[in-house]
């Protein structure tokens, strides 16, 4: 199972101050299994919204809201106005989707609104629900805080040409909040010539004030990693760096490459590059493949320094080997000198990665590439797939890439091998091969078909067996069906109709819910030292109960942190460390308004209910993530050490706390 982060855009506002209170509840069991298994109860559903409890209404509309089932739209819309669920009806209602009810309702609630706070979470809900006609009355709007409803509009393919006059506005508006907001928009739709001068200005206003770690400045140095153009000189960069704090400076070293003149760039690669922290210094450094297309003068320049402090005892081993690949990116002529002489510095993560930037490899070096997609590690093989298909047309000279892989794979068929070889291999050896290609991929859904970890990879494989033949897709397809351990999801994009699965994670519910709410805290010990965190059952019991049993087993100990991207998360979980793999079984998305802010937990999936045991924590805000990701802790305490945890860490033990 392939953990990643879907970027569609879905942003919901709390409409009042965001406090943790009571969702769900221990005695709330029934209503949490049944919505757990995905097949609900209406008799159940409906005695809890109904009821004159308030906390067991509103775990009915979190319940809801997790459903789809946009039945449930005119029972939300009859609650009792005697009662305050504006906040929950509002999420409910957005996540539930496009309705012309929702819209109706959550217009008139508009109408009613006079907290600015409330109007724009409701300008973003109907973002979620509304039509382009809704888009346009919207525009017409007095109300200030439109930028994300604009922005949920546009993730679902809605737009209009008077959105970014108004993004510019916002922007430039005295509430910050509202600014921030536009902000955030303006960087996930697109930076025309406009916005990326507005930035700017802002920038410059913010630096004049001397406010060099304000949010500003932050989304400000983002459109410029983006537009790649950066409104300073070294000079300027030099200083600024000095007063900027994390998450500015890793978003400053990725502009590195874009700034307006370059002369003295060593200067402040040195600065940057032997940062404190870690992940500063890999922004640094992954910043380095940016200016290959550059001045060669400059580049020039960087080559001593660089070969300089790769070499550096002290230098976190991450850190080393992004500077390495770093140096491939701007040097591919010296890469087989580099090689050998670093290959006993650096890790063999970096050391491989290597192959897949720079297109000169020795005979030797060849085989072992070849022993190793032979009989390396999951990781290395991985590594290796990977490197030499970003080099396909070069080893194609050397030997029959595709085919030799083929038959490495075919004898040994490990899911996480198999599908990033498919995602890879090259559409004219499908049609030459077809036969055989047909064959291997049968044989692994054969072989797979109750495996939970193999299912990221059916999309791919199904999309090669119908490019194939109908009658290959169709075999494929029959083998799915009599799975029943396998997420629909899995398959659901390709062939609907694929029928529910028996998840192994619905016979273990006892098991977790026993647990969900026996603990308040946990802290997981790392190599950087310990996070110290909330659970928060209330929202995610499932995800809670589960992290628990794994924790209790042992599941986590030792496991390395596999994904680190600076400033955005750090995530685990996985035992083989390569973002693969998971417990064995999959359980259900628990997604609440609880916001992704920075030292929330959240658990990693490969799309809905494909949740497993790899978590992750924020190193920083991102309101892209709300409602999309299940929410189940928060950390307050230990953000410097998730702030410095690089790839090279990994867990110790995890103590659970009463």
């Amino acid at each position: 199972m392939k953990c990643r982060f879907d970027y569609h855009l879905l942003f919901i506002i709390l409409l009042i101050a965001p406090v943790i209170k009571a969702q769900y509840t221990p005695s709330d069991r029934a209503l949490i299994k049944t919505t757990s298994i995905r097949q609900y109860d209406n008799e159940i559903i409906k005695r809890y919204l109904t009821s004159a409890n308030e906390q067991q209404t509103t775990a009915a509309l979190l319940a809801i809201s997790n459903s789809g089932d946009t039945s449930w739209i005119s029972n939300i819309l009859n609650l009792s106005p005697v009662k305050d669920y504006r906040r929950d009806i509002v999420f409910c209602l957005s996540q539930l989707g496009p309705s012309t009810k929702s819209t109706e309702y959550l217009l008139q609630l508009l109408a009613r609104s006079s907290s600015p706070y409330e109007i724009r979470g409701i300008l973003s809900a109907l973002g979620n629900t509304g039509d382009s006609a809704v888009l346009r009355n919207i525009i017409g709007m007095t109300f200030e805080g439109k930028a994300l409803s604009i922005l949920n509009f546009y993730s679902r393919g809605i737009k209009s040409p008077e959105s970014e006059a108004i993004i510019v506005s916002e922007i430039l508006s005295d509430d910050d909040s509202v600014s921030l907001a536009a902000m955030f928009a303006a960087n996930r739709m697109g930076l025309s010539a406009r916005l990326h001068a507005t930035f700017v200005k802002i920038f410059n206003y913010e630096i004049s004030a001397g406010r060099y770690n304000s949010e500003k400045t932050y989304y400000c140095l983002v459109s410029f990693r983006r537009a790649k153009k950066a409104p300073y000189s070294v000079s300027e960069a030099k200083v600024r760096n000095a007063k900027f704090n994390f998450n500015q400076r890793v978003e400053f070293a990725r502009t590195l490459p874009f700034l307006r003149e370059k002369d003295s760039l060593d200067e402040v690669y040195t600065d940057l590059l032997l940062d404190k922290n870690p992940n500063v210094a890999i922004s640094a450094a992954s910043s380095l493949a940016d200016l290959k297309n550059n001045d060669g003068g400059v580049i020039k320049g960087l080559y001593p320094l660089l070969r300089e402090i790769i070499l550096e005892p002290s230098l976190n081993e991450d850190v080393r080997g992004n500077i390495f690949t770093g140096i491939i990116s701007m040097f591919p002529d010296s890469s087989v000198i580099l090689r050998k002489e670093c290959k006993s510095k650096i890790s063999k993560k970096y050391y491989l990665k290597s192959f897949g930037i720079a297109k000169l490899i020795l005979p030797m070096e060849q085989q072992e590439l070849l022993n190793l997609a032979d009989d390396g590690s999951s990781t290395e093989k991985i590594e290796v797939i990977t490197a030499l298909a970003s080099n396909r047309n070069e080893w194609k000279k050397i030997f029959d890439y595709d085919k030799e892989l083929l038959n490495l794979i075919s004898n040994d068929p490990e899911p996480a091998i198999i599908s990033v070889f498919f995602e890879s291999i090259d559409s004219a050896f499908i049609a030459e091969n077809s036969a055989a290609v047909a064959k291997a991929i049968i044989d692994f859904f054969g072989a797979n078909k109750d495996n939970y970890e193999t299912s990221s990879a059916y999309p791919q494989l199904l999309k090669t067996l119908e490019s194939i033949s109908a009658a290959d897709h169709g075999e494929a397809i029959r083998i799915l069906k009599s799975s029943s351990k396998v997420s629909p999801e899995s398959i659901a994009p390709l062939k609907p109709g694929i029928k529910a699965p028996e998840l192994k994670s619905f016979e273990m519910f006892d098991k977790f819910i026993d647990r969900a709410f026996t603990y308040s805290s946990a802290r997981i010990l790392t190599t950087k030292g310990e996070i110290r965190f909330k659970l928060l059952p209330q929202y995610a019991p499932l995800t809670v109960g589960n992290f628990i049993w794994l924790t209790e087993s042992g599941f986590y100990n030792g496991v390395k942190f596999h994904r680190v991207v600076p400033g955005f998360v750090i995530q685990s979980g996985d035992t083989s460390g390569t973002g693969w793999y998971g417990p064995g079984y999959q359980i259900i998305s628990e997604f609440s308004y609880l916001p992704f802010t920075e030292g929330t937990a959240g658990i990693a999936s490969n799309g809905p209910d494909t949740e497993g045991s790899q978590w992750f924590f924020m190193q920083k805000d991102f309101p892209h993530l709300n409602g999309r990701y299940t929410a189940w802790g928060q950390c307050s305490e230990s953000i410097e050490v998730i702030r410095n945890i690089t790839e090279s860490d990994a867990v110790l033990r995890i103590v659970l706390e009463k």
